[in-house]
């Protein structure tokens, strides 16, 4: 498994275009729920990040501090989902092509 563009590399075919993720942990002591729900997604330009995760709702956990993980997405790092974009499209439909043939 892993990134088909990665796979067929050896064919000379250009790389997709994707996006990494940036996590930022914010320890909150003396702070009752920072959101209401385990994960809320922010997918407007009105803040810088993407996604806001609080893992003191996943186990019900009683305690007066919290964990929150901001995520922001950057085109530098590890390939965690490629851009959605016509050329990323096009170049993909031809790998699906290749991956077909195998």
């Amino acid at each position: 498994t892993g990134p088909v563009d990665y796979y067929f590399a050896s064919l000379g075919h250009e790389k997709l275009e994707y996006r990494s993720i940036n996590f930022h942990i914010e320890r909150l002591m003396n702070y009752g729920f920072y959101q209401p729900n385990s994960v809320v997604n922010y997918p407007g330009p009105e803040v810088d990040f993407t996604r806001i995760i609080e893992y003191r709702h996943f186990l019900n956990q009683k305690t007066n501090n919290t964990v929150i993980v901001k995520e922001t997405t950057t085109d530098k790092g590890e390939p965690y989902y490629p851009v959605l974009n016509e050329r990323n499209m096009t170049l993909f439909q031809k790998y699906k092509a290749l991956a077909d043939k195998e």
